[in-house]
């Protein structure tokens, strides 16, 4: 039985799907990605990093934000890598050592990201 690899992104809700469902499909092949809505607070890490605080947004402001950020980088992956692998974003480290850096002390307050490291480690289905 051939192994199938699928990668999951659990999301807040339709506005974190608009803004990362266009890249992640662009780079992964469409039937790996799937989106799991949780309606839960997860965009305001978006929401801080584009603007290094917190604020409270509409439903309306935060579907805005989410369609600006696609449109920013839809049909430019090196140019989301490029943001998601910032020093300022990117939690130094593999995956484990990640984890440890953003659990540790108020690292997490700071909107870390291991993000970049799915597509460092990422082999495409033959």
């Amino acid at each position: 039985m051939r192994e199938k690899k699928v990668i999951v992104f659990i999301i807040e809700g339709p506005s974190d799907e608009a803004a990362l469902g266009t890249i992640m499909k662009e780079h992964f092949s469409s039937n790996e990605v799937r989106f799991v809505v949780v309606h839960g607070d997860i965009t305001q890490n978006l929401e801080h990093v584009l603007y290094n605080e917190l604020k409270d947004f509409s439903d309306e402001e935060k579907q805005q934000l989410s369609d600006d950020f696609a449109d920013q980088y839809e049909g430019n992956v090196n140019a989301f890598l490029a943001f998601i692998s910032d020093p300022l974003i990117a939690a130094p480290g593999t995956y484990q050592k990640s984890w440890d850096y953003i659990e540790k002390g108020k690292n997490s307050l700071q909107r870390h990201s291991n993000m970049h490291l799915i597509f460092e480690s990422y082999t495409p289905n033959k």
